[in-house]
């Protein structure tokens, strides 16, 4: 292992940047397939061939069903011939069919992740194999290990003590980033209050904050966050907790795509100036550190998993999984993450698993905000009546009113998030998560998964439409949208919390109501469950508000857009 010292390099050309796969050769459906983490296709007898990635999706969910013998499950998912039209309500069936099984959802969750790892392929040297079988094999580990130690790291008595060198860096402290400037402290409790009264976050939350943010300030800190490694697969995405762990001392293993000079970068950089440390893998060449760190998670998942296995090996591994792509390489890149994952599990099971959780999708949801969520709609302005009856009860529809459970979870139900254009891929791609989060916390695994709020990432404002929905969503309070930088502290919060705090759900020995209940606890789902209605029969409206803020427009303009709009839409929706 080599330590380097670091300087940013003076420019680079992002236009020559290349994401996974880009050299991939593609099928007759677009759909791409490379060396590496690829969808399976089939032959066309034509010398081309085809993916239909929802035939693996409802593979999986068959799979789950099959394993606890629901059959009346089985014949509505094979029956289905309009997958990318009524994915979501297979997706609710399966939800609402965990709860009704209850420590079996755990045993539908297992057979949905292996049917997954037995579909999905990976080419490499020894052919086109299935992925399961590529992540066993064991390959020479081509990777250095690098590592970027911080200046206040490197002198420990300036860590956490007081230093006169820089007063910025005299005392750890857990930093949130918001537009009304830096939360420390105590700005930061009277936030995680506020968000908390305002419903944005539920109280789990708001006291997980306050609980990382009293516990990164203390004297024990440094000898609480020495004996960790946190291995984040995806460091440089919007919403991984990378900057913020580095900034309070953390020692962090960054993986992402080599090529990427600005991104390492920036890593670098906030790892060089703070009092944490980064380690990453590089390749041999000359060069610039930060145009050979890096590795690709879909071409090289079983070398990755063997490298992270033989890192800090005195330390407990957190294996945090947060790189996305768009579409349906996100599933690939999802698959790719949750094999390195299991393979790591396997070879050090003291290991904790962590990732995010998104609003826009289907959990249980405690009682309070249930009723909060009624509460408000039946206290709803009269034009929000008229807009549900114009549009023939689909915009501004209710949010909570589904079945209300009974027996121990009674007061509870099942809230709806789905947001019908992020499609099933997104779909599939995120209930991968929460499967293996299932399977991994019932073997005695820790995990962190929390829901994450909606957030001004990169890949959201720069879809127009997008970007005005999420400007005109506060229309709807509490929704609120954060930006990603204060959406990746909070939720680095949420993992501090979880992983330090024996009261947290993502504790193993903790008994839970259901399994699923660890997607309730620690919830940031930014007003999605205690809203009047459901953000995706709120987005039209939403977006023709966001788009009168962005070109100024009139509110009686605006008014008239939405009318438009509705009219418009009814014989579509």
């Amino acid at each position: 292992m080599h330590t380097h010292s670091w300087r940013p390099i003076p420019s680079a050309n992002t236009s020559d940047l290349k994401m996974a796969g880009s050299n991939n050769k593609t099928t007759s459906k677009g759909l791409s397939y490379s060396p590496g983490v690829t969808w399976p296709v089939v032959t066309d007898g034509r010398g081309g061939g085809r993916v239909s990635t929802s035939a693996v999706a409802k593979a999986a969910l068959i799979a789950g069903y099959i394993a606890v013998g629901n059959k009346g499950a089985i014949e509505r998912v094979e029956k289905e011939r309009n997958w990318r039209a009524n994915y979501s309500k297979h997706y609710f069936d399966h939800v609402r069919s965990s709860v009704d099984m209850g420590e079996s959802s755990v045993v539908m969750a297992k057979a949905c992740l292996d049917s997954l790892h037995g579909s999905f392929r990976y080419i490499g040297k020894r052919g086109n194999i299935p992925l399961s079988e590529a992540m066993k094999s064991h390959t020479p580990n081509r990777f250095q290990t690098e590592r970027i130690l911080g200046r206040f790291r490197e002198n420990s008595q300036n860590f956490p003590e007081e230093s006169s060198e820089n007063s910025e860096n005299s005392t750890t402290a857990l930093r949130i980033p918001h537009p009304s400037g830096n939360l420390t402290g105590e700005t930061l409790k009277k936030q995680a209050r506020k968000w908390e009264l305002s419903q944005v976050i539920e109280p789990s939350a708001a006291n997980g904050l306050i609980y990382a943010s009293e516990l990164v300030s203390s004297k024990e800190w440094k000898n609480r966050i020495a004996p960790y490694a946190f291995v984040i697969l995806g460091a440089g995405a919007a919403l991984s907790p990378t900057l913020t762990l580095l900034e309070i001392g953390a020692t962090v293993v960054g993986i992402d795509l080599p090529g990427r000079g600005h991104m390492w970068s920036k890593l670098m950089g906030k790892a060089a100036i703070g009092k944490g440390e980064l380690i990453v893998p590089t390749t041999e060449g000359k060069g610039e550190l930060t145009m050979r760190a890096g590795c690709d998670l879909l071409r090289d998942a079983p070398e990755i998993a063997d490298w992270i296995s033989t890192v800090c090996p005195n330390k407990t591994l957190v294996i945090g999984t947060y790189a996305y792509m768009d579409a349906s390489d996100f599933v690939r890149i999802a698959i790719a993450m949750d094999a390195i994952a299991e393979n790591v599990l396997k070879k050090r099971p003291n290991s904790i698993l962590a990732s995010l959780a998104t609003p826009t999708d289907i959990y249980l949801r405690p009682e309070a905000t249930r009723l909060a969520a009624k509460r408000r709609f039946n206290t709803r302005p009269g034009w929000f009546r008229l807009v549900n009856r114009i549009s023939r009860g689909k915009m501004l529809a209710p949010n909570a009113e589904g079945i209300v459970l009974e027996g121990k979870l009674a007061g509870m139900d099942i809230v709806n998030g789905v947001v019908h254009q992020q499609g099933p891929n997104y779909m599939l791609a995120k209930r991968l998560q929460q499967w293996r989060a299932l399977v991994a916390r019932s073997e005695g695994t820790r995990v962190s998964i929390n829901v994450a709020p909606a957030s001004r990432t990169i890949s959201v404002v720069k879809n127009r439409l997008l970007r005005a929905a999420y400007a005109g969503v506060d229309f709807f309070p509490p929704f609120e949208v954060f930006e990603a930088e204060t959406t990746s502290s909070v939720m680095a919060a949420g993992l501090i919390r979880d992983i330090f705090d024996d009261q947290s759900a993502s504790n193993p020995k903790l008994d839970l109501k259901t399994p699923l209940a660890l997607l309730t606890d620690n919830a940031c789902h930014g007003g999605a469950w205690s809203a009047a209605v459901t953000l995706r029969s709120a987005s039209v409206i939403a977006a023709v508000v966001g788009f009168s803020k962005e070109y100024n427009v009139l509110p009686i303009a605006a008014a008239a857009g939405v009318g438009a709009v509705v009219l418009k839409l009814r014989s579509r929706l």
